[in-house]
C-alpha cells in the first residue's frame, strides 16, 4: 500500500496541482489567424481572455483583454448556464479540496493523521471526487461559440491533481485501517513493576519430644529392713 510518507508527499503534490489547475485560464484554448491578425482565447473557471496580436496590428494595439462571466451578456449566460456553474463547483470544490489535502499531507508528515477532532484526509476524499466531476462537466459543456478549442493546460493538471488526491486519500485510509488492526490485535503491555508474591508461612516446628520420665527409687524391701534392725541390735 506505500509508505506512508510518500502517500503524504503525494498527497501534496496533487494539492499544488488542483491550486495550479484552478488559479489559470486555460481550461480551453483557440486560435485563430485571418489576413495577419492572429486571436487566440484562453478559457478559465471565472474568466475569458482574449489576446491579439499580428504582423499588422502596431506593438501598443497588441494586448489581452480578461472578461469575467459575471459581465457575461444575460442571454449568452443562460445559454451556457451548465458551463458556469460546472465552472464554479470546479472551481471551490478545487479550492477547498486542495487544502484539505496539505492538511492531511502535514498531518500525516509529522505523525498526527487521524489524532485530530477532523480527519482532512476523510473530508479530502469526498470532496475531491466531487471537483473533478465538476471539472469534467466544465470540459464537456464548452461554449458553443469557441470554435475547435483544444483542452489546455490548466485542465490536464487539475485532472491530474485530482486523480492523485483520490488515490492518495484512498491509499491512507487503507494504512490507517491497517495500523488499527495491528494496534487492536497487539497484546497488552505488561506492568512496569511486577507484583513480588507474597512470602510463604513459615512451616510449622516439630513440637520438641517430651523427657522420658526418670526411673523412681525403689523401696526398700521388708527382708532388708530386717536385717538392718538385727545388725544394730
Amino acid at each position: 500500500m506505500g509508505n506512508p510518507r510518500n502517500v503524504a508527499i503525494l498527497m501534496g503534490v496533487a494539492a499544488l496541482l488542483m491550486i495550479v489547475g484552478v488559479a489559470t485560464k486555460s481550461w480551453y484554448t483557440a486560435n485563430e489567424s485571418r489576413e495577419g491578425i492572429t486571436a487566440s482565447v484562453a478559457i478559465g473557471l471565472t474568466s475569458v481572455e482574449m489576446c491579439i496580436s499580428g504582423e499588422l496590428i502596431p506593438a501598443e494595439d497588441r494586448k489581452c483583454v480578461t472578461t469575467p462571466y459575471s459581465k457575461v451578456p444575460e442571454e449568452e449566460a443562460k445559454k451556457d448556464k451548465t458551463f458556469f456553474y460546472a465552472g464554479k463547483l470546479t472551481l471551490f470544490g478545487g479550492i477547498f479540496a486542495a487544502i484539505l489535502l496539505l492538511g492531511a499531507c502535514v498531518m500525516s508528515l509529522t505523525g498526527n493523521s487521524g489524532k485530530g477532532p477532523v480527519d482532512p484526509r476523510r473530508l479530502a476524499q469526498i470532496l475531491t471526487p466531487v471537483a473533478l466531476l465538476g471539472a469534467i462537466v466544465f470540459v464537456a459543456n464548452k461554449p458553443d461559440n469557441m470554435t475547435e478549442p483544444s483542452i489546455g493546460f490548466s485542465a490536464i493538471v487539475f485532472f491530474l491533481g485530482a486523480i492523485a488526491g483520490i488515490a492518495s486519500t484512498v491509499l491512507g485510509g487503507q494504512q490507517t485501517a491497517t495500523a488499527g488492526a495491528d494496534d487492536a490485535a497487539a497484546p497488552a503491555p505488561a506492568a512496569p513493576f511486577a507484583a513480588e508474591p507474597a512470602p510463604a508461612a513459615p512451616a510449622a516446628s516439630e513440637p520438641a519430644p517430651a523427657p522420658e520420665p526418670e526411673p523412681e527409687p525403689e523401696a526398700a524391701s521388708a527382708d532388708d529392713g530386717g536385717e538392718d534392725e538385727e545388725n544394730e541390735g
